[in-house]
């Protein structure tokens, strides 16, 4: 099975049996033969295991085998959002996640969104603070119905189309007096 005369396909299969031992512990319970790993690929294992909540194994698995940890990431902000109640303790421990992680390409907006669907509104907006992106913030902050933090993002952005984005929404939702000292 393994070509000893290939460094390279000798090493990655040493790195896949030391997944599939990981994996069949006892706490684990997914006993892999290599033939049907690969069969399964890689991907398809993370996301058994991030089904079964093993966050923990699955980053490291992802780290070992050269994987992008974001969709694990999402994942576990996503439950913590779902079964914690404390908001406060849930930004800091998805801040905490995320600021090693933010160059992964995660972003607080995808968890906001989560957290507003399931009617969290206010943790939204808390996450809404933490994106360094605006043009993925104004807009959901709009849907939120926060339109003064989306003016002043905006207008702090310096982007025209943003900033042409919250006046429109601003002119289609408040009454005309209040969008004209909005304005000045």
């Amino acid at each position: 099975f393994i070509n000893a005369h290939n460094p390279d396909e000798y090493i990655r299969t040493c790195k896949i049996l030391r997944v599939l031992n990981s994996i069949r512990s006892d706490d684990i319970g997914i006993p892999l033969t290599i033939n049907q790993f690969l069969h399964l690929t890689p991907a398809v294992l993370i996301d058994r295991l991030v089904f079964r909540k093993h966050y923990g194994l699955a980053i490291q698995i992802s780290k070992h085998l050269n994987l992008s940890e974001s969709r694990i990431m999402e994942h576990w902000a996503y439950h913590k959002i779902m079964y914690d109640k404390n908001d406060t303790e849930i930004i800091q421990k998805i801040a905490e996640k995320f600021a090693n992680a933010l160059n992964l390409g995660l972003s607080f907006c995808t968890i906001a969104k989560k957290a507003e669907e399931i009617g969290k509104t206010k943790l939204a907006i808390e996450l809404l603070e933490l994106e360094p992106n605006q043009s993925l913030k104004v807009p959901l902050l709009l849907k939120l119905g926060e339109n003064r933090k989306a003016l002043i993002v905006a207008t702090q952005s310096g982007d025209s189309d943003l900033i042409y984005m919250v006046l429109m929404q601003l002119k289609d939702t408040t009454p005309l007096s209040k969008f004209q000292m909005i304005i000045r």
